[in-house]
């Protein structure tokens, strides 16, 4: 991808980062984040429960955080699409 088209691109994303619908994704989005990280905590005093379902929420967690950063961060989504 050129610059030029990096830079096309780079205002695109911003747009749709405005637009409401992208919005109400995003923020379901930071719902279930905030559900998973929830959950953990509560799960991790909970004496009766796995570690391999501590993990798996762990895993779901750092999954969601690593969604949000590629969906969020302009550069990082540019970056990701130009390799794609």
């Amino acid at each position: 991808m050129s610059a030029k088209e990096t830079t096309i691109f780079a205002s695109q994303h911003r747009m749709w980062l405005a637009d409401p619908m992208t919005k109400a994704l995003l923020a379901a989005l930071n719902r279930h984040d905030d559900f998973i990280a929830n959950a953990l905590a509560n799960k991790a005093m909970d004496k009766d429960v796995t570690p391999e379902f501590i993990r798996l929420l762990s895993a779901q967690l750092a999954t969601t955080k690593s969604i949000k950063k590629l969906i969020y961060d302009t550069e990082t989504f540019t970056a990701k699409c130009s390799t794609s």
